[in-house]
């Protein structure tokens, strides 16, 4: 899918080969279907995962965040929200309490309600917001990782709800 396009843009800018990077892809890919199934946004949160390095602990880690938060009556989907988790699970201190906290600031914001966005989208904000609270000035990588992922996560929203208004303004011209 379109993911992939960018997942081998990321892997190339890491430094991974294409075999390398499909490996690792696919071991944290073995870790999460599962328990989360497999979904699309199984297979992009796979990808981030093999940009770590260990893709396998990463998995777990995700795996864990994911059922901490369910517990904080704070679910993530199983589809393009769980990004989020992938990048938070890339960083050194991930934590489900960081995204709980920055998803109450955030929900308090305009254009980051329920309503506008959804409670699980603005979640998946929150973890990669929280993803970057560790990070140490002047990472690069990291920060180009969190952009890329946010920009991608954006645009395919953005796309999704167009096709269903689209989808809503035909059948209701018909």
């Amino acid at each position: 899918g379109r993911e992939d396009g960018s997942f081998a843009v990321l892997a190339a800018c890491r430094g991974l080969s294409a075999s390398a990077a499909s490996a690792a892809a696919e071991s944290a890919y073995t870790v999460l279907y599962p328990v989360l199934g497999r979904t699309n946004g199984v297979q992009t949160a796979s990808h981030v995962l093999a940009l770590g390095a260990d893709p396998v602990a990463g998995a777990n880690t995700l795996l864990a965040l994911w059922k901490a938060l369910k517990s904080a009556r704070r679910p993530f989907g199983r589809d393009n929200e769980l990004v989020g988790l992938a990048a938070l699970a890339l960083s050194s201190s991930p934590s489900a309490a960081l995204v709980c906290e920055i998803d109450d600031d955030l929900r308090h914001r305009r254009g980051f309600g329920n309503w506008t966005l959804g409670a699980r989208v603005r979640r998946m904000y929150a973890a990669l917001l929280a993803s970057l609270d560790d990070a140490p000035a002047g990472d690069d990588a990291r920060a180009f990782l969190v952009t890329t992922v946010l920009a991608a996560a954006t645009t395919a929203m953005v796309a999704q709800r167009q096709a269903a208004t689209v989808a809503v303004a035909a059948s209701s011209a018909s």
